[in-house]
């Protein structure tokens, strides 16, 4: 059972209501004071990394793999949330079953070695990518097992699904016009799902010529449909595909403060703060109207109607998530007064403690699980 986190019964935190303009520590992501996404001084793209084809095979021992797009704007955190999954996927215990991830070629397998070191062992966050590259992963689970009368349980069952990823340099925002590369876009294109990946801290104080999450978005979403009329596979106007939105950096204090204090978050019995499923939704939409009030435009703003007219809204569910999680302290408890998991060492961001991610896998297996079910 859970309960919502009440804000006014000595918890230490402000009585806050609206969001600051703060940086979010150990954030890949550039400080207000500089421009994000501002163009680089050379307009030369940056090389690509080979990717290998893209595919779809019937699996040996059932049904061929769900397809997965990992998508958002450059420096939103898309390399801590993939160093996060692989441990999600070790973490993973009941009631999500027992997960493993596997590289399906050498530069996932140099990722997966390096930036999830990077976090365990070095406390720090990933560094910044330097060029264009493919990443490609592939997740075997096996769901938890089912309770049956005076009998064994039903073995759970067997999941794979795969990811596609590509990652872009910090100031490569449409670069040349180019949100993506035509092989990125490519593997978008014929991917089941989408997860989009929702900087709220990208749209906090954001200043004047700084690039939004709606722009990065609106561009991407625009080139996949000319992509997939020229196949014959828009749907009167509509992309087909599932959709999980993360609402990322769910631990950042401009996110969670404001969140905790409209009562949006609960406290589960393991002691996280997380937004329940049936109220994802309205964090999104709240979250994306509290940024508007001090934006420079309503681009923000926009974002839920463009997910409404983008998608099948059946197709489409949301995540408050956070890659690195909340701190625990010695006792063992989150604490509402002392939850960052960032500090800043030598003027470096690190992690404080360990890592703890919240709604990093969740998301994909919700949706394998129901795009499994329609295609029954």
């Amino acid at each position: 059972m859970t309960m919502p986190y009440d804000t006014t019964s000595g918890t230490g935190v402000p009585q806050q209501s609206s969001f600051p303009a703060v940086v979010r520590p150990g954030s890949s992501a550039v400080p207000p004071t500089t421009v994000p996404g501002a163009t680089p001084p050379s307009v030369t793209p940056p090389p690509v990394t080979p990717a290998t084809p893209a595919g779809n095979p019937p699996s040996a021992h059932g049904p061929a793999p769900i397809r997965f797009g990992l998508c958002g704007a450059p420096s939103g955190g898309k390399t801590t949330f993939l160093a996060a999954l692989s441990i999600a996927v070790d973490m993973a215990d009941q009631p999500l079953g027992r997960w493993r991830i596997t590289a399906t070629d050498d530069a996932s397998l140099t990722f997966l070695t390096e930036r999830k070191q990077d976090l365990v062992v070095g406390h720090r966050f990933p560094a910044i990518t330097n060029s264009v590259t493919q990443y490609h992963w592939q997740i075997n689970g096996e769901l938890p097992s089912t309770p049956r009368r005076l009998r064994r349980p039903a073995p759970g069952a067997k999941v794979r699904f795969d990811i596609d990823v590509e990652d872009r340099p910090g100031g490569d925002f449409l670069l040349n016009g180019a949100a993506i590369s035509e092989e990125g876009l490519k593997r978008l294109a014929v991917a089941d799902a989408l997860v989009l990946l929702f900087d709220p801290t990208r749209d906090i104080g954001r200043t004047e010529g700084a690039e939004s999450n709606w722009m990065f978005f609106h561009k991407l979403f625009e080139t996949l449909k000319l992509r997939l009329r020229q196949t014959g596979r828009l749907d009167d106007g509509i992309l087909p595909h599932h959709v999980a939105v993360c609402i990322t950096k769910f631990d950042d204090p401009a996110v969670f403060k404001p969140a905790l204090h409209h009562r949006l978050v609960d406290i589960g019995e393991d002691g996280v703060p997380r937004v329940p499923d049936d109220r994802a939704e309205d964090y999104f939409g709240w979250i994306c109207r509290e940024i508007d009030r001090y934006s420079i435009d309503s681009s923000t703003l926009q974002f839920p109607s463009m997910l409404r007219s983008t998608f099948h809204d059946d197709r489409v569910r949301y995540y408050a998530t956070s890659s690195v999680g909340f701190w625990i302290g010695p006792s063992g408890r989150f604490e509402a007064g002392d939850f960052q998991n960032t500090q800043l060492v030598n003027g470096e961001p690190r992690l404080r403690g360990a890592v703890r991610p919240v709604n990093i896998l969740e998301p994909l297996i919700a949706l394998e699980r129901t795009i499994r079910r329609e295609s029954r």
